[in-house]
């Protein structure tokens, strides 16, 4: 992983885990458009369905779930074969992110950058005021769960 994250960004170690995640995947996804694997679903609706599966998944409290559960969340047989090429999901009855599960957090934590975005923007507050507005519910209610901690802590930058 981190050979192929140096890679991605020439050279340079990344700062963070967040980015040294997101170097990696950026590699992996660009393999397999480079040989042609995934021509039908683009990268962004690739990206979507594991931040969709990662949030559901951690949401849920399990490393593991059957096809019959993935396909609950990603609805097009399509989209999750193109999942499994790439090797960011394995198995075939019962499916994980891989190489490790914290390719789950990684992908629950953009997940859920991307709605704390959206609803900043929808509503045009400032981020300290959206962690904070609802504590029962929001982000920081959360921050004393251990099943979380790696979660919230490995946002990308």
């Amino acid at each position: 992983m981190l050979k192929e994250a140096w890679l991605e960004s020439r050279g340079r170690i990344p700062g963070n885990r967040g980015e040294l995640y997101a170097n990696f995947i950026t590699r992996m996804l660009r393999l397999d458009d480079n040989k042609m694997l995934n021509t039908a679903i683009s990268r962004e609706r690739r990206l979507e369905a594991l931040e969709s599966l990662a949030a559901a998944m951690q949401e849920a409290g399990t490393l593991a779930w059957t096809r019959r559960q993935v396909l609950e969340v990603i609805p097009e047989e399509s989209s999750l074969d193109a999942l499994l090429v790439n090797g960011l999901l394995q198995g075939e009855d019962v499916l994980r992110f891989a190489p490790h599960q914290t390719f789950q957090e990684h992908f629950a934590a953009r997940a859920i950058r991307a709605g704390v975005e959206q609803e900043l923007a929808q509503r045009k507050l400032p981020a300290w005021r959206r962690l904070f507005a609802r504590p029962e519910t929001g982000v920081l209610a959360r921050a004393g769960d251990a099943w979380w901690a790696e979660t919230l802590f490995s946002w990308p930058e």
